[in-house]
């Protein structure tokens, strides 16, 4: 008996605190984001003559796709953006919150774009995620996204070659004394920690450098960020069905030279030879991108 009511007495506690939490988070929600208070349009910084400082973490994960005859690469980055919103701050001994989620939607956020993006939008397909706003005003984004870039492709060294692909990423209606963008520098061992071979294709590098761009139409140049992604061919599916195929179409081609001609099948064997390497050929073209670098 007295076992039962311990266990009422407990869960009704627990119903209360969580009641109680619901209410305090509803009225955080409601003060916070009050129209009289907080507009997302406005930059989040009290004197609007400062910039907001944004710090960008990206990591790829891994290569879905390089076309080389689009110049056309996908590929998955993990990204972490760090801002602080002086609009959204709260004393903990009131809310006794430390940190909320909020939809990107009701707050103000970087419009960030990659300048070289292959996609009609010149934004990343993003899965939707929350901020997690602390009560100091920090703010985290942590989102996973696709990228789709061009990338010029070089293939002097096919298969074994190595191709560097540049991402411009930078605010576009913002210019640098409104949003300064900052990158995480990570050593050269540590680029690649996390991603994920496709088999085909390996990332060797992948390095940010942060500047600032000049432009004509503008007065004051715009908070850039460039990553360098170095990719390293896997080479031997194209060694086994392109490079092989080809040396034995060479050693065949030079065997029939030898072959006497009173045996008659001299001439069907070039033939062969010439028809093996027409269709080695069309095969070679479909695969190599249009360009001369």
């Amino acid at each position: 008996m007295m076992q039962n009511v311990i266990i009422s007495v407990s869960v009704a506690i627990l119903l209360l605190h969580t009641f109680a939490e619901s209410n305090e988070n509803a009225q955080l929600y409601q003060d916070l984001f009050n129209e009289s208070r907080y507009n997302k349009r406005l930059r989040p910084v009290k004197d609007q003559s400062k910039p907001v400082d944004i710090l960008i973490d990206d990591s790829v994960i891994r290569v879905l796709e390089l076309d080389e005859r689009l110049q056309i690469v996908r590929f998955i980055v993990w990204s972490r953006m760090y801002w602080k919103d002086e609009f959204l701050t709260w004393n903990i001994s009131q809310y006794n919150i430390t940190w909320i989620t909020v939809d990107p939607n009701v707050a103000w956020r970087p419009d960030v774009i990659i300048y070289n993006s292959a996609r009609d939008a010149f934004v990343p397909e993003i899965w939707p995620t929350d901020f997690s706003v602390s009560y100091d005003g920090n703010i985290t984004w942590l989102k996973p996204e696709i990228f789709e870039i061009n990338c010029i492709i070089n293939v002097q060294f096919f298969p074994f070659d190595y191709q560097i692909c540049p991402i411009d990423v930078g605010a576009w209606v913002y210019d640098s004394s409104k949003v300064m963008l900052s990158a995480v520098v990570k050593p050269a061992d540590e680029q690649a920690v996390g991603f994920e071979s496709n088999g085909e294709w390996n990332v060797v590098r992948f390095n940010a450098s942060a500047a600032l761009r000049k432009y004509e139409c503008c007065e004051n140049p715009y908070s850039t960020i460039t990553y360098r992604m170095v990719l390293k061919r896997q080479p031997f599916y194209y060694v086994l069905n392109i490079i092989l195929p080809c040396i034995i179409i060479m050693l065949i081609a030079i065997f029939g030279f030898n072959l006497p001609a009173a045996s008659g099948e001299k001439v069907a064997l070039q033939i062969t030879v010439l028809l093996s390497l027409t269709v080695f050929l069309m095969i070679v073209a479909d695969t190599m991108p249009p360009t001369s670098e």
